[in-house]
């Protein structure tokens, strides 16, 4: 998987988890303590986000790392 295709394919999986949660982006930007354009850029894949922010944004939505991380990589 390319770079990109990782970029893309978390922040998928982190808009998917948002929205079975029924969850806005102001919401999640607020639980996990980050801007919600930061939220919007790395759901539409134009920010690569920290690790540190990933775990932010997981522990808002209340789902393990993993569960956005690709198959081949767990």
């Amino acid at each position: 998987m390319e770079e990109i295709e990782f970029i893309n394919f978390i922040g998928t999986q982190i808009r998917k988890y948002r929205n079975s949660r029924g969850m806005s982006q102001i919401e999640l930007s607020k639980k996990s303590n980050l801007h919600r354009t930061y939220i919007s850029q790395i759901e539409s894949g134009d920010k690569n986000p920290s690790i540190v922010s990933l775990l932010k944004i997981c522990k808002a939505l209340k789902i393990q790392f993993t569960d956005i991380l690709p198959k081949e990589i767990k």
